[in-house]
């Protein structure tokens, strides 16, 4: 899906560098901005990073809330500067504002000078910050004004048909869980092909999602209640619950009999679940 090419030889390029070490992700809702910045967190997590960004940690900035921070903005200003001063003396984190949108179209944001917070942040040299923002709100808003200081622009294209259905057949699993049903590789297709018709502002990604969402809670709402597979939970929260009580008496030999029980039974579970869905 490009996701790991762009994080390792784009943005990972950026945020080690000694100047423009901010980036700023560009592209319009469904284009994989979020699941980048998820992907980033879990990569720093699993230390499955470069050298030069191993043990930092991602920290989300909600800049709406501090906007509408109660305290006088002169004590407020001063307070966040010194904040930023001891982050960039630690040099273990990298920032995460999270949709800029609101941050230059909102009046309520606009007014409450939140500009000043963001070029704080992006002036520190050793915090690197990581923005992302719609293509339309960029070229009204900051590439007609010169773009952010001390920034690496990053446009994240849209996805093609093969790679919408790619990226679903991996996050299908959400949908399967939520509601109890299991989609094949045609009903996905089925679905990009839909997004892609009724397409309007969404991107073909989020389009084929809803559709993918409306699909799993029809069929959930449609299905009748199974008795064989609520008696099969019932009678595994039952053993769960002898179990903690196995553990408490020390009763090894009952914990494990009783643990052998709840593979079987989980397992049980499981291919109830799988024969409802087909």
């Amino acid at each position: 899906y490009g996701v790991d090419d762009i994080i390792r030889n784009k943005i990972f390029v950026a945020l080690s560098r000694v100047s423009h070490n901010n980036v700023l992700l560009v592209g319009e809702r469904g284009c994989g901005k979020s699941t980048i910045t998820k992907h980033i967190a879990n990569m720093l997590t699993n230390d499955d990073v470069p050298n030069s960004l191993l043990n930092r940690q991602l920290m989300v900035v909600e800049i709406p809330t501090l906007s509408f921070s109660s305290m006088p903005r002169h004590i407020f200003d001063a307070q966040f500067k010194a904040i930023l001063k001891d982050a960039n003396k630690r040099n273990q984190y990298i920032f995460l504002v999270d949709n800029l949108d609101s941050f230059f179209t909102d009046s309520r944001y606009v007014d409450t000078s939140t500009e000043n917070i963001l070029y704080m942040m992006l002036a520190m040299p050793n915090i690197p910050v990581i923005c992302n923002v719609s293509y339309s709100v960029y070229t009204n808003y900051i590439e007609s004004k010169g773009g952010l200081p001390n920034t690496t622009v990053i446009k994240i294209e849209q996805k093609t048909e093969d790679e919408v259905v790619e990226i679903l057949k991996q996050s299908k699993v959400v949908y399967e869980n939520l509601y109890n049903v299991s989609f094949t590789e045609e009903a996905i297709k089925k679905c990009v092909s839909l997004g892609k018709k009724y397409k309007t502002k969404n991107t073909l990604i989020a389009t084929a999602a809803d559709f993918l969402d409306v699909c799993g809670a029809t069929k959930m709402i449609t299905k009748p209640a199974d008795k064989e597979l609520a008696k099969l939970e019932i009678n595994l929260g039952e053993i769960i619950n002898e179990r903690t009580l196995a553990a408490e008496d020390n009763d090894g030999d009952l914990y494990d009999e009783l643990t052998k029980k709840e593979i079987v039974i989980k397992s049980a579970i499981a291919n109830r679940q799988k024969n409802l869905s087909l």
